[in-house]
């Protein structure tokens, strides 16, 4: 199982890009950050779409094919 955070941190993602662009308080990304993939909100999984420049649908199919052992 693979934490939201590792994701991020492997596509040099940051929390705070993710809070700074979708206008949702640090803490909620932060915590996010410690949950599962399958765990996330479709809120917080839309917030880190767009800063990865994805659709959410996107955005999950790469994190769970990653979790799986494809590549980021």
């Amino acid at each position: 199982m693979m934490l939201v955070k590792e994701y991020l941190s492997e596509n040099d993602i940051s929390m705070y890009q993710v809070a700074k662009k979708s206008n949702i308080s640090e803490s909620t990304i932060n915590s996010a950050g410690n949950k599962a993939i399958d765990k996330l909100s479709v809120r917080v999984l839309s917030a880190i779409a767009v800063v990865a420049g994805m659709t959410p649908g996107e955005l999950l199919d790469d994190m769970l094919n990653y979790e799986t052992g494809g590549t980021a």
